[in-house]
């Protein structure tokens, strides 16, 4: 009966912590997002509410990466039958050859991060996805190793140890979110509408809409490749979005 009064009681807590985290990382996005575009972040004309409306672009998509993740881990562990690798290895008829088939695959996800990273390093153009999941790799390598001993497993708790080690995977990963989010909108094939400004002389202009914030719109230019904060109160209306023809 305590327990699960405790249980309950950190429900709250829990929620606490989940907003806070997803306020973080909302911020990291929308970083992401500008940094394509060449907007400085601290220039920005964005609030806070702005920020917490950024979680309805990434967390969908990061959560159904979570959960096909989640679902192909459960499918391997049941098609294993639930047993450690060290049970798997054991068992198998050739055990040495079973150890390197199954280690083959982490040493070549580790040589090809290596050589990712190290092409970047040496000026060598490398997709950004690609190195950003080399820089994960290398990370949850290496952090694992940190707490290889004994010594270190017994002084720092399990729930720890996995923070330490999934935090820059995450942040890293909603960056590039943002990062990617921007360039695709910039990148597609619609002219998408006019902007029509209110004025004494209302003129108009073909923009693609990226982002909607609470006082601005932000919206690119597609013949000059610049973006521009427009205020709200400045617009008048849109038309409807037409697709580009391409000759």
């Amino acid at each position: 009966m305590d327990d699960k009064k405790k249980n309950i009681e950190s429900i709250p807590v829990f929620l606490g912590l989940l907003s806070s985290l997803t306020l973080v990382l909302s911020v990291v996005y929308d970083w992401g997002y500008f940094m394509f575009l060449g907007v400085p972040f601290a220039e920005a004309p964005t609030s806070l509410s702005d920020h917490i409306k950024s979680a309805l672009i990434w967390v969908p998509p990061a959560a159904a990466t979570c959960f096909i993740f989640i679902a192909i881990e459960i499918l391997t562990q049941r098609i294993e039958r639930g047993m450690t690798e060290e049970e798997i290895i054991v068992t198998a008829p050739r055990p040495r050859l079973t150890y390197y088939v199954r280690k083959s695959p982490g040493y070549l996800f580790l040589a090809g991060s290596i050589f990712c990273v190290g092409a970047k390093l040496y000026g060598f153009p490398v997709p950004l996805v690609l190195l950003i999941t080399s820089i994960n790799v290398l990370w949850i390598i290496a952090s694992s190793k940190l707490f290889t001993p004994p010594r270190l497993k017994d002084k720092y708790p399990t729930i720890f140890r996995n923070t330490f080690r999934l935090i820059p995977v995450v942040v890293l990963s909603v960056w590039y979110l943002g990062y990617s989010g921007a360039e695709s909108s910039v990148a597609n094939n619609y002219t998408a509408r006019c902007l029509f400004l209110t004025g004494v002389n209302e003129k108009s202009f073909p923009v693609i809409p990226l982002r909607s914030f609470d006082k601005v719109m932000l919206v690119w230019h597609q013949k000059s490749k610049t973006y521009e904060f427009v205020p709200w109160q400045s617009i008048y209306r849109f038309s409807k979005p037409q697709k580009e023809t391409k000759p």
